[in-house]
């Protein structure tokens, strides 16, 4: 089965960051960009926050890390 976990590219198309489904324990989804973040969910019901982000800074440094929006 293909895994497509959550590919990050720029305006050009060059693929910035690639987390794979084993990398990020779920399949992400609604992916939306913001100012200073890129936020995508996680469907999964078993989480009680299911909404994550990355920094878009540290994505133009490549060590992007995923944060969990809690409220």
């Amino acid at each position: 089965m293909d895994e497509r976990g959550l590919k990050i590219f720029d305006r050009k198309g060059n693929l910035l960051m690639n987390f794979t489904v084993p990398e990020l324990g779920f399949r992400p989804s609604y992916l939306w960009s913001e100012k200073d973040r890129i936020v995508f969910a996680n469907t999964d019901s078993s989480f009680e926050f299911p909404y994550f982000y990355i920094y878009r800074d540290d994505i133009r440094r490549g060590k992007a890390e995923i944060h969990l929006i809690s409220e």
